[in-house]
């Protein structure tokens, strides 16, 4: 929708799928970092920007908040260098560094939450017991 130039439809889609993201306590967790990106470029194209850059704050504030979240990954198979597919460069020019890309399953396992909420609840805060999603 947001590339064939229906901005509205994209926004609506995108807005939608923010209201669906996991919420821990009243904050968003990594899965609408996509979307708060998308509904930013989607105000970006309509002219809207100082939405557009709510949105992108948003974004980077997801990303910043939980920053190692791969390490929270509980892959069945460890993952592996993926040689099937072609890859075109990046549009931003080649990388210095030596990239491999990685065969991934669909969906993995990610934990959340805190084995000891000790000071969560002794100090205030949300205190969710440690599980797997």
């Amino acid at each position: 929708m947001l590339y064939s130039g229906e901005y509205r439809r994209a926004e609506r889609a995108f807005t939608s799928d923010l209201r669906g993201a996991i919420k821990i306590g009243q904050t968003r967790w990594i899965d609408s970092i996509c979307s708060h990106a998308m509904l930013g470029e989607t105000y970006y194209q309509q002219g809207r920007t100082e939405e557009a850059l709510y949105q992108f704050d948003q974004a980077c504030s997801r990303f910043l908040a939980y920053p190692n979240w791969m390490t929270r990954v509980k892959f069945q198979q460890a993952p592996r260098a993926d040689a099937g597919l072609r890859r075109r460069g990046s549009p931003w020019g080649p990388s210095s560094r030596q990239v491999t890309y990685a065969a991934l399953p669909d969906t993995f396992l990610v934990s959340r939450g805190r084995i000891d909420n000790s000071q969560q609840a002794n100090t205030g805060g949300v205190v969710q017991a440690a599980q797997f999603w």
